[in-house]
């Protein structure tokens, strides 16, 4: 494949690593816990994108690269930016629960996505929710079943 197309379509030297970020909290703080959050990785240098409810936001995430780097190195600095939304979302009090997903092609991805969508919602699901955060995971999961 030539160099120009490779581009295009964001293969090889040209691709883009990223992974999904899913985090609750209480109701009445999701504004403050969600800018919160956003400014804290985009001073990071790192996009994304996403949303949620009144109780749980997902978000996809990617690193900006500074510089070219090879596979090998996107992926290690990926797990680097993984590193520090875990250690992030963990010190940050409103969180209630997160789950953080591997590294995948922002630009194409795995055909299993709704799966690794259900396998997070259980995931935080697991640990011990308020009785509204849980309803509204519940009804998420059961909407993506769909």
């Amino acid at each position: 494949m030539k160099r120009r197309l490779r581009k295009k379509l964001r293969k090889k030297e040209f691709q883009e690593l990223g992974f999904i970020v899913m985090f609750s909290y209480l109701p009445d703080i999701e504004e403050e816990v969600v800018w919160k959050v956003i400014c804290h990785f985009d001073s990071l240098g790192m996009s994304m994108g996403g949303g949620g409810s009144s109780v749980h936001s997902d978000w996809y995430v990617s690193p900006r690269y500074k510089k070219p780097m090879t596979y090998h190195q996107r992926l290690e600095f990926v797990a680097d930016a993984r590193k520090q939304w875990e250690v992030y979302l963990e010190s940050v009090d409103e969180v209630l629960s997160f789950s953080i997903g591997q590294p995948e092609d922002a630009w194409n991805p795995s055909k299993k996505d709704n799966d690794d969508y259900k396998i997070h919602l259980n995931k935080m699901l697991s640990s011990n929710l308020p009785e509204v955060v849980s309803e509204e995971l519940n009804r998420m999961l059961n909407r993506s079943l769909v």
